[in-house]
């Protein structure tokens, strides 16, 4: 399972994933479920309900 668990984010918003190079953030849906994914270097605005959970890397 995901290792952070996120409440109160809804609606759209920007994100900067900053890790090192080449790296994979994973957002999850409730479920578990891979929703998206972002390899750092990115940036941009994502929607970020049904977010549920993310593991940076």
């Amino acid at each position: 399972m995901p290792d952070i668990e996120l409440s109160n984010w809804t609606g759209d918003g920007p994100f900067v994933n900053n890790q090192t190079p080449g790296t994979v953030a994973r957002f999850y849906n409730q479920d578990g479920s891979v929703r998206w994914t972002s390899t750092a270097y990115e940036s941009g605005t994502a929607t970020w309900d049904p977010i549920w959970f993310l593991r940076p890397c």
